[in-house]
């Protein structure tokens, strides 16, 4: 795993690291020849140029999808929780930074959030490259589109479950001042030489002149051949400029219709045959430091996001505790053990007495605060070898090994006890109460019945207002046989019997009270 797990990064750096390499060599070693090798220098240049420009929107898409499928979604209209994960991945992406959103695959839009003034609306003829690469089953990347007086351009992936589209993630960058621009600007290609990129309309998303970015390119033919996808160099009169005739070379980015281009006075550039190489170079070799630690940067986040969505699904936030997963992997280890060495296993499900009432009186702040306080407890009562977890809401769960009898009402008492403990929550004494049940297995059975038993025995403990019920189960099924509350302690010897046999308190538990 460990291997795969750094495949990608690799890769990438060899890839960026190759082209820099091959383009450096060219560079070098085009110094002094003739008029028409110098072009072709230009031209492979381009490529590389452009090469990288596709590089970079490769690795924006690789971050955006991550991010869409690291996160297990609501997509509820204006959900609060997919609200919250746009805004935390918009704050910390360093290559999308103006925005994200969620729509449903027909279009239709279920959370936004923008960093500025607003996202462009669904009407923007801007989406449509994007929405045509999308219906291809590609990636989409749009043209820039204005809205509150920025230029943004939108990067959509699908969001998928069980490797089934199920929405449309669209991440948005503002071109002005993304990382791409601060590359360009960087570029040294020559003497009077600018760099650009452009879009599949011909709009401008980088430029030497930040003053530009967000304009149409006039460049004449040479725009209209990036936008055709083609690579080479042609020369143009611009409208107004001191300098004659220009040259500009062109290749395209290969991803969403987008190029790039470098202009340059065509007497400059080819009086600079021996001047501009270890420019070019030095610059080429910055931007791949640039790549590489935008890599290493990416890579981190995505499996340190990868790591924290695991430990979530793993163990609750609020309490600490197991979760459901925790506690299915548990039982099942119980139970091979069980079928080894014939030691019983014990589920114990618990659940809190009117703790919805606390919710209500005192807010949910108050009501977490009483959860982990009551898990803490449990956790504090339980031996090192229990597996204590919070099976959702008030519920709370433990797998028991080795325990019958006595023993086992015992270690249910002193869970009672230890959280019937009062505790002072938003300045108003509580008492909290458990209804516990429990389920015992002396011989084969699944997981499942001896959830299930569990689950009977604690709602019975509930509604009889015992406070406790100790199922056991055999293979003989699940009838009960009810024993009064002086049964439990020490008389009980309900485990040896052929067929299943409940215990149950006597005692009604009061509701929370101060």
């Amino acid at each position: 795993m460990k291997w795969r797990r750094f495949t990608l990064l690799a890769s990438s750096v060899l890839i960026v690291t190759v082209l820099a390499g091959i383009t450096g060599w060219a560079q070098l070693s085009a110094t002094g020849q003739a008029r028409s090798v110098h072009l072709a220098d230009r031209n492979q240049m381009e490529k590389v140029l452009a090469g990288l420009t596709g590089q970079y929107l490769q690795f924006t898409f690789l971050a955006v999808n991550t991010a869409a499928q690291s996160h297990d979604w609501q997509l509820t209209p204006k959900s609060a929780a997919d609200t919250a994960q746009l805004k935390g991945f918009t704050s910390t992406s360093p290559l999308t930074s103006y925005g994200a959103a969620l729509i449903a695959l027909s279009g239709r839009p279920i959370s936004y959030y923008p960093s500025a003034a607003a996202l462009p609306p669904a009407s923007d003829p801007g989406y449509e490259p994007l929405r045509l690469s999308m219906i291809a089953g590609k990636p989409g990347l749009s043209s820039v589109m204005k809205v509150g007086g920025h230029s943004v351009v939108a990067f959509a992936v699908p969001v998928t479950k069980a490797g089934v589209p199920v929405a449309i993630f669209l991440a948005y960058a503002d071109i002005h001042t993304w990382a791409l621009q601060g590359y360009v600007e960087r570029l040294n290609l020559g003497p009077r030489a600018s760099a650009y990129t452009v879009d599949g309309q011909g709009v401008i998303t980088a430029a030497a002149d930040r003053s530009l970015v967000g304009t149409k390119l006039a460049a004449g033919s040479a725009v209209r051949a990036v936008l055709d996808g083609r690579t080479g160099t042609t020369t143009f009169a611009p409208a107004r400029h001191r300098d004659g005739r220009m040259l500009a070379s062109f290749a395209p980015a290969g991803v969403g219709g987008w190029g790039a281009m470098t202009i340059q006075p065509e007497s400059v550039f080819y009086g600079s045959l021996s001047s501009h190489s270890d420019r070019v170079v030095f610059a080429l070799v910055v931007l791949l430091a640039i790549v590489v630690i935008l890599l290493v940067v990416l890579n981190h986040r995505r499996h340190r996001l990868a790591q924290e969505l695991a430990e979530q699904r793993l163990y609750d936030p609020l309490t600490g505790l197991g979760q459901r997963v925790i506690f299915d992997l548990k039982l099942e280890a119980a139970l091979a053990r069980r079928r080894r060495t014939g030691a019983p296993v014990a589920v114990i499900y618990a659940d809190l007495d009117a703790f919805k009432s606390v919710n209500d009186r005192l807010g949910h702040r108050a009501g977490d605060q009483l959860l982990t306080t009551v898990g803490a407890r449990l956790r504090g009562v339980a031996r090192a070898d229990d597996a204590v977890v919070r099976l959702g809401g008030d519920e709370f769960a433990l797998v028991v090994e080795g325990l019958r009898g006595d023993a086992l009402v015992a270690l249910v008492e002193r869970l009672r006890a230890a959280v019937g403990v009062d505790v002072t929550i938003s300045g108003e004494r509580i008492t909290p109460r458990l209804s516990v049940g429990a389920a015992v297995l002396e011989t084969n059975g699944s997981p499942d019945e001896l959830v299930h038993a569990a689950d009977l025995a604690m709602y019975r403990a509930k509604a009889t207002g015992s406070g406790v019920h100790v199922t056991v189960l055999d293979t003989g099924g699940l009838a009960r046989a009810d024993q009064p509350a002086s049964s439990v302690r020490p008389g009980f010897d309900g485990f040896g019997q052929s067929g299943p046999q409940d215990v149950i308190g006597s005692q009604r538990d009061p509701s929370y009270g101060s």
